[in-house]
């Protein structure tokens, strides 16, 4: 579907192409080029709200837009709720005044599989803003999902490649939130006040119940904030519940603006809010160390971990087994407890090294080498692959989407 017009949509609940699908409801193989869309309220390029339904290979580029001082704005799903999103991809660079996301602005309780953002997102308030995701709620899960563009964010709180910020009460019908197999490619910076931002995640504002599995996943972006606040090569800031991080890697700058104080970064985790939460670390590798505008370092920084609130960091149930890293300073946190220094992360045997740390990790899972991606450090073999027919070559080239028509982006190349 080609060249299509909607102006001055309803200035009130959720619109799209669709304002609603729902009960059961499926849309499969539509295709929106170069499609002008502009709401009063919040908006998705293809559908409003999509709720215990399923939308499946669908693509939207052009432009959608929210006239809302405080709309949500989704590439493709405004919101969706108990649904299923595969094989999408947004084209669109949206500009959000409330959660912004390229693939849907709020989920709850969905699962994403296979999605694809090739545009910048940028917010200016509200709760998240995220390549793939603005707003994750009541657990659900994010799988082969990949970021291209920048994502950027003022007056908001959490900022993040994928996610911008994940949440689950103890309320929550499903506690468990899970990301595997994501990319984040493009920059990650905020500029509010004790912003979180991270490579993966943003931040995640959990109860005491709730479970965060962050596994298989890859940032090579720079994550930036221009304040005070909290940045992580993976995920930015974690308040309660249980945490893991496995098989994961930074290859991005973390930097600060120089600001007067509070600023804590981590190459995996930024801050952790409550003492009682629990922080599990296996299996990753970071490169460089978090540096800050005028200054070396950040108020406290690690490769790892950055801080827990309060300075109680050492009571924190945490647990970090093969960390590695290539900084001269071998630290996964402030209490000095060591990581693996590793000064040739570009060379086969560290790649071999991750791979026999993970047992059954083999196939799509497995590290390999790459040297003109990811700046020759190891990346997993599911990166190269992750659209099918299409190779991710992770430098800047042109993009060609799967029409093989070109679409003026960066980064990917079609072999269809």
């Amino acid at each position: 579907l080609r060249n299509l017009t909607l102006l001055s949509l309803a200035n009130y609940g959720t619109v799209g192409l669709f304002d609603e699908v729902t009960d059961g409801g499926v849309i499969r193989n539509l295709h929106l080029e170069n499609l002008d869309l502009t709401g009063g309220a919040d908006v998705g390029g293809l559908v409003g709200l999509l709720q215990d339904s399923t939308l499946s290979n669908c693509t939207v580029s052009g432009s959608v837009k929210t006239e809302h001082d405080s709309g949500m704005l989704g590439g493709l799903v405004c919101q969706a709720t108990n649904s299923r999103i595969e094989d999408c991809r947004n084209y669109v660079a949206l500009s959000g005044t409330d959660s912004t996301g390229g693939i849907v602005a709020q989920a709850s309780n969905c699962t994403l599989e296979r999605v694809y953002n090739y545009a910048d997102i940028s917010e200016t308030g509200g709760y998240g803003a995220g390549g793939i995701v603005g707003y994750l709620s009541n657990g659900g899960s994010i799988s082969q999902a990949v970021n291209c563009g920048t994502v950027s964010s003022k007056s908001v709180y959490n900022t993040g490649g994928i996610v911008g910020r994940i949440s689950s009460s103890s309320s929550s019908t499903n506690k468990v939130t899970a990301l595997d197999q994501c990319t984040n490619l493009g920059a990650v910076s905020g500029g509010s006040s004790m912003a979180s931002a991270g490579g993966i995640v943003g931040a995640a504002e959990c109860g005491t119940d709730a479970v965060v599995n962050i596994t298989n996943s890859v940032n090579s972006g720079r994550v930036y904030l221009s304040t005070a606040g909290k940045i992580g090569g993976i995920l930015g800031q974690f308040y309660d519940g249980t945490l893991t991080v496995k098989n994961c890697a930074n290859t991005g700058q973390l930097h600060f603006a120089k600001v007067s104080s509070d600023k804590y970064a981590g190459g995996v985790v930024g801050y952790i809010m409550y003492s009682n939460a629990v922080l599990v670390v296996e299996n990753c590798y970071v490169t460089g160390f978090p540096t800050m505008t005028g200054s070396n370092y950040a108020t406290e920084q690690s490769e790892i971990f950055g801080r827990l609130y309060g300075g109680s960091q050492y009571n924190i149930d945490r647990t970090f087994t093969n960390c590695y890293s290539n900084a001269a300073s071998t630290y996964v946190d402030k209490n000095k407890q060591p990581c693996t220094y590793v000064s040739n992360m570009n060379q086969q045997e560290f790649a071999d090294t991750l791979n026999a740390n993970i047992e059954g990790q083999e196939g799509l899972l497995a590290w390999q080498l790459d040297g003109e991606v990811n700046g020759g450090y190891p990346i997993l073999v599911w990166q190269k692959l992750a659209e099918g027919q299409s190779e991710h070559t992770l430098e800047k080239t042109t993009v060609v989407a799967p029409t093989c028509t070109e679409q003026g982006y960066t980064i990917y190349t079609c072999t269809a």
